[in-house]
C-alpha cells in the first residue's frame, strides 16, 4: 500500500508532493524509498535533483541508491514541469 502511495503523491501538484516524496525516501523500507526516487524522478521537478543526489550518496541498498542517482541525473536536466 505503500508504494502506492507513493505513486498517487507523485500526481499531486503543489509544494506538498515534493515534501511527501523527500519524507517516503526516508521510509525504513526499501521498495518505499526505491518509489519514491522513481516518482522523484517522473516528476521532472529539477529543484528535487540535488535531494535526490544527496538520498543517492546516503543511501544504503544499493539498488535504491542507483534509483536516486538516476533520478538524480534526469531532474538535474529536466524541464520545470511543476
Amino acid at each position: 500500500v505503500a508504494k502506492e502511495a507513493v505513486a498517487a503523491t507523485a500526481a499531486l501538484d503543489g509544494p506538498e508532493r515534493a515534501r511527501l516524496l523527500v519524507l517516503a525516501a526516508q521510509s525504513p523500507r526499501w521498495d518505499v524509498r526505491h518509489a519514491a526516487a522513481r516518482a522523484m524522478a517522473e516528476r521532472h521537478e529539477p529543484a528535487l535533483a540535488a535531494e535526490a543526489a544527496r538520498l543517492a550518496a546516503a543511501e544504503p541498498d544499493p539498488l535504491v541508491a542507483k534509483a536516486f542517482a538516476e533520478a538524480a541525473r534526469a531532474l538535474a536536466g529536466a524541464p520545470d514541469r511543476r
